[in-house]
């Protein structure tokens, strides 16, 4: 997340706020089980911007914990490509943001 919030830094003029928001705010987020969350922001920290995949689906399985939300305890498996994609996206957004920057000139 951090390699992609930096790389939007390559197009936006005043990023540090985008970045944080992304970054730091899915972090405090991460930090509440994801059904005391409304349906929409579930489904941005489930999916749009993977999170639960990073502590709620690995927690749960690993606890054999109560699953209210009725995710299916399958997608542990799923974590390693979630990553891949997520590492792949990174590279790419990076790379695409070097082949595109231009010097400010000083």
């Amino acid at each position: 997340l951090w390699v992609i919030a930096g790389s939007f830094s390559f197009w936006a003029v005043a990023s540090r706020e985008a970045t944080n928001a992304l970054t730091y705010g899915a972090n405090s987020a991460n930090q509440f089980p994801l059904h005391l969350y409304p349906s929409w922001i579930r489904a941005t920290l489930g999916w749009a911007i993977p999170l639960a995949f990073v502590a709620y689906i690995p927690t749960q399985w690993l606890l054999n914990a109560s699953n209210p939300l009725g995710i299916s305890p399958r997608l542990i498996w799923a974590t390693p490509a979630v990553v891949a994609v997520l590492v792949c996206l990174a590279a790419a957004s990076w790379t695409a943001g070097i082949r595109h920057y231009e010097s400010t000139g000083s």
